[in-house]
């Protein structure tokens, strides 16, 4: 009995053990095998570029590409210049027909075929077209309507809403004015008389209206005469900040400005302002304290930091998205960073007409200035009427425009203004500038 109750023991335990086993292996992972790879089918080549003809071009210009490893399946070949996705027009193993799309500037193909790359070894070298155009204006005068039958005289100031509706200051009419994307010229506030009149638009009367900014509430923002005006979108004027001549900081009913010119909004709000004669550069924060950015009211030239630096009667200002301020003041233009440090980045203090770098080049009465987002500075340049472009490497090259004064649409070469002044951008790049003495607004297109 002894001998069965052992055997039976035994036998128990060795099934135990082959169960455990068996539950062991249940809980494994299953061994992944690797994919099949069938020998038939050749692993995707690299694309190669041997040559891009031309190498250079306008807007629309066809470029063939060698190569090889390109798809004959048109939409199989993704082309891009600078991020711009190029049209591919014709297609073989060894050859791509693209077209250059508008603005795409200049810098290396890049072919992509199959998720592979390649990219040329020289650059395409984009060639600008800039066309200038008339957009608003015929004589002297004030009157509203279509825009090649409205007046203006003597526009100063210019910017545009994201809608694409331009809004300008009048000098002379001592009036606001607006442009429609659809083409009618409107008066936005002002009677003609001049007055320091706040109230309904229609009756509000204005002294000397320089600078001009919108907010994205589509509220405006004028400079005129010692005062920052403000005009709400259902057409009330009032007076921010400012009253008679003088410098004071502090909440905006107590500030006071001397004559303040340029004026532009960040996005965060706040108006940075030219306090020209003051010779500071000032600004409005959005709940309504008014402190001075950089100069310490000396007339003069110097460069440091902003509590030190000087200023000579400067006039407009551009903000770019970082926070850098820049400034037209004299023949040059002032760089203020956002940790408060002045710098000259281009012209000096003497006047004249040289392109450049940096401090090398020369300006004769720069008066307005605008930043584009990839920090590019278009400036007009009154007293030889022509529009000069600074890239953000401190090139300054003349974009359209000449030595003499007159008027003429055309080629930037082609082209002709008198005394430009006000000058903005638009959500798609195009430039307006107001030309000054013919009293017109022009376009700038660049392709």
């Amino acid at each position: 009995m002894k001998l069965y109750l052992h055997r039976v023991y035994v036998l128990s335990i060795i099934l135990l053990f082959f169960n455990l086993s068996a539950c062991k292996k249940d809980n494994q992972d299953p061994v992944v095998q690797p994919p099949k790879v069938d020998p038939t089918v050749p692993e995707p080549v690299a694309p190669t570029i041997t040559t891009i003809t031309p190498d250079n071009g306008i807007s629309g210009t066809a470029v063939t590409i060698t190569g090889t490893g390109f798809s004959t399946v048109l939409t199989e070949n993704v082309v891009t210049l600078n991020d711009k996705k190029c049209t591919v027009t014709a297609a073989t193993s060894t050859s791509l027909t693209i077209t250059i799309p508008p603005g795409a500037g200049s810098g290396n193909i890049v072919v992509t075929t199959n998720s592979k790359s390649a990219k040329s070894a020289s650059p395409f070298r984009y060639m600008q077209t800039i066309t200038v155009t008339t957009v608003a204006g015929s004589s002297q005068g004030y009157a509203d309507g279509e825009v090649m039958n409205a007046k203006f005289w003597l526009p100063h100031s210019i910017t545009t809403a994201s809608d694409g509706t331009i809004y300008i200051t009048e000098f002379a009419n001592r009036r606001i004015r607006k442009i429609s994307p659809n083409g009618i010229v409107s008066t936005v506030a002002g009677d003609g008389l001049s007055g320091y009149t706040d109230g309904p638009a229609a009756q509000a009367q204005f002294a000397a209206l320089t600078g001009i900014a919108i907010a994205s509430d589509g509220t405006l923002y004028v400079s005129d005469n010692h005062m920052i005006r403000k005009i709400t979108p259902d057409g009330i004027v009032s007076t921010l900040a400012g009253s008679s001549q003088g410098y004071a900081d502090g909440p905006a009913a107590q500030a006071l400005f001397t004559y303040p010119t340029g004026i532009k909004i960040a996005n965060d709000g706040t108006l940075y302002i030219v306090d020209g004669n003051g010779n500071r550069i000032r600004k409005i924060s959005p709940n309504g304290i008014v402190s001075t950015v950089a100069g310490n009211g000396t007339k003069g030239y110097t460069d440091g930091p902003a509590a030190q630096a000087q200023f000579e009667i400067p006039y407009d200002i551009a903000v770019a998205s970082d926070g850098t301020l820049y400034v037209v003041e004299g023949h040059m233009i002032r760089k203020i960073t956002p940790d408060g440090i002045v710098s000259t980045l281009a012209g000096s203090r003497e006047r004249g007409i040289k392109n450049g770098v940096g401090i090398e080049a020369r300006f004769y009465d720069p008066m307005g200035i605008a930043v584009a987002s990839n920090g590019t500075l278009y400036v007009t340049e009154s007293s030889y009427h022509r529009i000069r472009e600074i890239t953000p490497d401190g090139v300054v090259t003349t974009l359209a425009g000449g030595p003499f004064d007159g008027y003429a649409d055309g080629t930037a070469t082609e082209a002709r203004f008198y005394q430009p002044k006000g000058i903005t951008i638009a959500n798609d790049s195009t430039l307006y500038v107001v030309d000054h003495a013919n009293h017109k607004i022009r376009k700038i297109t660049m392709r």
